[in-house]
């Protein structure tokens, strides 16, 4: 029962849009705390992901991220000169590629462990 929880919070966690959030967070706080956090978030959700065999699972949470993120970033008029030399179709593209980078090293990392701990039996 505690693990179809589990499994249901994963799917939660793919539907938020992160880089908005990250974007909200350093226009009021002027922080990137969120950014950092989110990177490790990135990290440890594509070595679940990697380790579960669920990697269409994550290519779909990536793409409803990101489209709600910019569905969210481009209502909000005030942000689109806050980031300058960047549009918000630009921003937004660029961020979620550079959250792919940890997502992938997890990808990596959890292939490496099925791969010894399927080595080990």
């Amino acid at each position: 029962m505690r693990l179809l929880y589990i499994k249901k919070l994963v799917y939660l966690l793919l539907c938020v849009p992160y880089l908005y959030l990250a974007l909200l967070f350093d226009y009021y706080y002027h922080s990137v705390n969120l950014f950092i956090v989110l990177i490790f978030l990135a990290f440890l959700l594509g070595f679940a992901l990697s380790r579960a065999n669920r990697l269409r699972t994550l290519l779909l949470g990536n793409l409803c991220s990101t489209l709600t993120s910019y569905l969210l970033f481009a209502k909000c008029t005030e942000w689109h000169f806050l980031y300058q030399p960047f549009s918000p179709e630009k921003l937004i593209l660029l961020l979620a590629g550079l959250y792919l980078l940890p997502q992938l090293l997890g990808i990596v990392w959890g292939n490496i462990f099925v791969r010894s701990r399927s080595q080990a039996r």
